[in-house]
């Protein structure tokens, strides 16, 4: 993976529009503000990334920026609403296929999260004393560049936090490109104060196919994983060829390893994976956003409550019709919500159907949003 660049800027949310140009040694990058009635999406444009020849992913260049709302007042409640994105050309306005986008991560620093929400519950660690990966708010991958949250529900966050958002792109059709291009980020949220009816909040939490890679065994134990805060970016448990050891393949107390990133050889290959400690369900709630990140040559995944013996939820991506790539990843939205238990047993089952003749990476994820029942407005706002 490319050498990792970072900036960091903030917003002023007392202003309507606000407009920052943020600079270092390699790009530029633009920040925006729109205020329509209530609802506020922020702009943002990732600095430069050039293509100049073919990157799997988690090959690409890569771009960390960080973002907050401080204002030099009280910190504000703030709910997030959708997350979207466009790839587009040096003048920032050329919309360029999606085939170049490989995935923008929202995430929030877990630790304060939780100190500022006076939660320990929702998104609770295995081992409190590893820690935390940062709390991926959502993800925007080939396929599904949009994510927006059922009308009447929100994530809440507090002003004071700071976002960190990840861009990275990826070229798998064209090994004679060269050009630079970015992501056009939009982050739909509004504020607490300018609400005339309360919104349902959402916790996020995800469910991963994890593959022992060496050593025969039963199946992936969560509760084993010795170094779990090493898991990060769009691909926990990374193990693809292209892709360095140390930045996902992980090991529980039996000395197994285990990857989020694997090859699918040529064929049809269906694996399953138990995720009841990854999605860490501390009550009965409801389940009311889904989306997945996939690889090309997904077929379907599929989300399952063993105890009731029953699929939840399937998702069945499209690829694209020439070329290697995924042409659109369907999504769950629902007011009304899928019940799930904390005594339940979960699972996911990721089918490929590697029809290329050759080895491909792929990972299979579900980000699952919960009604959070235990919700409380900070004290501060």
């Amino acid at each position: 993976m490319t050498d990792t660049r970072v900036t960091r800027f903030h917003f002023v949310l007392a202003m309507t529009s606000l407009c920052i140009c943020v600079g270092n040694a390699h790009s530029q990058t633009t920040q925006q503000v729109r205020h329509e009635g209530g609802r506020r999406t922020m702009e943002i444009y990732s600095p430069l990334l050039k293509v100049d020849r073919i990157y799997k992913s988690m090959e690409g260049p890569v771009e960390i920026q960080y973002v907050n709302f401080k204002d030099g007042g009280n910190p504000l409640l703030i709910w997030i609403l959708g997350y979207r994105t466009d790839i587009v050309s040096a003048d920032g306005q050329t919309v360029l296929s999606q085939e170049f986008m490989c995935h923008s991560n929202l995430n929030l620093d877990t630790a304060k999260h939780r100190k500022l929400f006076k939660r320990q519950d929702a998104r609770q660690m295995i081992d409190d004393s590893i820690p935390d990966p940062p709390t991926r708010v959502a993800t925007l991958s080939q396929g599904q560049l949009s994510l927006r949250l059922p009308e009447g529900f929100g994530i809440p966050i507090m002003s004071n936090e700071d976002l960190q958002i990840v861009t990275q792109v990826l070229n798998l059709n064209h090994p004679e490109l060269n050009t630079s291009m970015r992501h056009k980020l939009y982050l739909d949220f509004i504020l607490d104060k300018d609400l005339k009816t309360p919104l349902k909040p959402l916790f996020p939490t995800y469910a991963e196919t994890a593959v022992l890679i060496e050593r025969e065994g039963d199946a992936y134990r969560p509760n084993a994983i010795s170094n779990v805060h090493q898991l990060t970016s769009c691909s926990p448990g990374q193990h693809a060829p292209h892709v360095a050891e140390d930045l996902g393949v992980y090991h529980d107390n039996l000395g197994r390893r285990f990857s989020g990133h694997w090859v699918v050889k040529p064929g049809r290959e269906v694996r399953r994976t138990r995720v009841t400690q990854h999605m860490a369900i501390s009550f009965d709630t409801t389940i009311h956003y889904m989306v997945v990140h996939v690889h090309p040559f997904a077929e379907s995944l599929t989300l399952r409550d063993l105890t009731k013996n029953m699929n939840l939820w399937t998702c069945r991506p499209k690829m694209v019709k020439s070329g290697i790539g995924i042409d659109r990843v369907e999504d769950y939205s629902s007011p009304e919500g899928i019940p799930v238990y904390k005594d339940h047993e979960y699972e996911i089952v990721s089918v490929y159907n590697n029809t290329s003749g050759v080895n491909q990476d792929a990972m299979a994820t579900i980000f699952i949003y919960l009604l959070d029942k235990g919700f409380k407005k900070p004290d501060s706002t």
